[in-house]
């Protein structure tokens, strides 16, 4: 059976900047995607669970910057089959943290809708 991340977004405080993916799962996908994003930022992983799926959500907490007089909480979140190893998933929005680090200093990350 074929594994994998089924949707991944990237949110600034409540704000979806960019997401991507689809449900095949008669709106599994979806509920679920919107039960993690609805979790408290927390320092570390936050997870939640549904039939045959798993979300994952990743917070990272930025100070204040030139662009920004708040401090912004960025996250990183994921659905996944369950079949898919946790690590990988880990390892999947890891690497978002670091792909979008030039992005997050932008004006348009850091203020746009």
């Amino acid at each position: 059976m074929l594994k994998g991340i089924l949707w991944a977004a990237v949110s600034r405080n409540n704000v979806v900047l960019a997401e991507a993916g689809e449900d095949n799962h008669k709106g599994a996908v979806v509920k679920l995607a919107q039960k993690i994003l609805k979790k408290n930022a927390t320092a570390g992983w936050e997870f939640v669970k549904s039939k045959g799926l798993k979300g994952s959500k990743f917070h990272v907490f930025d100070d204040p910057t030139r662009n920004s007089d708040d401090m912004i909480v960025w996250s990183f979140s994921a659905v996944s089959e369950s079949s898919l190893n946790d690590i990988e998933v880990k390892s999947f929005l890891e690497k978002l943290v670091y792909i979008t680090e030039p992005l997050r200093e932008s004006h348009e990350w850091q203020k746009g809708d």
